[in-house]
């Protein structure tokens, strides 16, 4: 068998028995999905900047903290609203860079809405994550003992 051989790979990236509208409708579903991850990455960026403009300006005073909270609150809320006014919002041509919009506005606020979460990921120790790992390794990779049963204790159980 040839690893090298492309001529089962070519069938991935072949779409000629895909319909020409069902192509068009996986190019708009899968750059609306794009431009929404890339907005949810903005707006976790938003936050984690906003939070280390706190931390360095104000020295995280409470009333900075409250004003933080309460922005995350309101922000969460709205990409609630935002997805049920997307999913009320009929669909057809006309309303569909509405619907596009609320889509987008979502993946925003969502986006900073899960900040709080990012920024917890990021304070975790990166050397400490593959300590578990290594030392699952070491205990499979020692060699196994001989174990040697004397004659006597074999007939005991008899």
């Amino acid at each position: 068998m040839n690893a090298f051989d492309h001529s089962k790979t070519d069938a991935l990236f072949r779409f000629s028995h895909i319909s020409h509208s069902t192509q068009e409708h996986l190019k708009k579903v899968y750059s609306s999905l794009a431009i929404c991850m890339c907005l949810a990455a903005v707006g976790s960026y938003v936050y984690i900047y906003l939070v280390a403009c706190l931390v360095t300006v104000s020295a995280a005073s409470p009333l900075a903290v409250l004003g933080l909270l309460i922005c995350l609150s309101v922000a969460t809320l709205t990409s609630l609203g935002l997805f049920i006014w997307f999913a009320v919002t009929p669909h057809n041509p006309e309303t569909e860079r509405k619907r596009l919009a609320f889509l987008e506005g979502f993946a925003l606020l969502t986006g900073f809405s899960l900040g709080p979460i990012l920024d917890d990921v990021i304070a975790v120790d990166l050397n400490v994550i593959p300590i578990p790992h290594c030392r699952g390794l070491r205990i499979w990779d020692r060699p196994k003992p001989r174990v040697t049963c004397p004659q006597t204790l074999l007939l005991s159980w008899r």
